[in-house]
């Protein structure tokens, strides 16, 4: 719990706006974890490790759209959605964002 003295600096501190797209946020072991226990058929090209993450850039707009392959099955039930959203912001806050 802050004090007042630390909820006023907090205030004062100015504040920005993040976009995010949720899917693409979401913690890669959450969604290697996800897509086990939901025995999600992932296409037969897509390497998990290779593919889910994007860090470097990329010649060609495919390669570069190659995780959505994958997350665009996400989440496929609300719970799977419930823990989505929980995670990734529980690692925005880890990050502090």
């Amino acid at each position: 719990m802050l004090d007042i003295k630390e909820e006023n600096i907090l205030q004062s501190i100015p504040k920005g706006d993040l976009h995010v797209h949720l899917n693409g946020a979401i913690p890669t072991d959450l969604v290697k974890n996800i897509l086990e226990k939901d025995l999600t058929i992932i296409p037969s090209s897509f390497d998990l490790d290779k593919n889910l993450n994007i860090l470097e850039p990329q010649n060609h707009l495919s390669d570069y759209l190659k995780p959505w392959e994958v997350l665009n099955l996400l989440p496929k039930s609300k719970e799977d959605l419930n823990l989505i959203v929980l995670e990734t912001f529980r690692s925005f806050q880890l990050a502090n964002i």
